[in-house]
């Protein structure tokens, strides 16, 4: 019987921990995610010189940009299934939000600038 009832406080007492593990690190990731920082996008200076573009391909391609975004970051669909729908990266170079824009949300964090966490997780710098 002394066995089963320092089972049972053993169990417990990893309960515990374990929860407060988990609050604690839900308490510190909802602070770290709720930062904004205010940019300008036209403040930031972007360079089309050849090695900048190499230098920036070499990066999205070993970061794995390029498996959601495809070769030439223009996205590409990955996942297409009836079952768990249509998953697809969002094109980097064109549209209303354009390389600065991306720049900016990769550079400064999604979160930062008030949108959901992206892959690069959100730092101001």
């Amino acid at each position: 019987m002394k066995i089963l009832r320092l089972l049972a406080k053993v169990v417990a007492g990893v309960l515990v921990l374990f929860a407060l593990t988990l609050g604690a690190v839900y308490f510190l990731s909802s602070q770290r995610m709720s930062v904004r920082c205010d940019v300008d996008p036209a403040s930031i200076v972007t360079s089309d010189d050849s090695t900048t573009l190499a230098l920036g391909a070499h990066i999205a391609d070993i970061r794995g940009c390029t498996d959601c975004h495809g070769p030439d970051l223009r996205g590409r669909t990955f996942v297409d299934d009836p079952v768990f729908g249509t998953v697809t990266g969002a094109n980097l170079t064109a549209g209303e939000n354009g390389h600065r824009f991306m720049y900016q949300k990769m550079r400064i964090g999604w979160a930062r600038l008030g949108m959901a966490s992206g892959p690069m997780g959100p730092r101001c710098s």
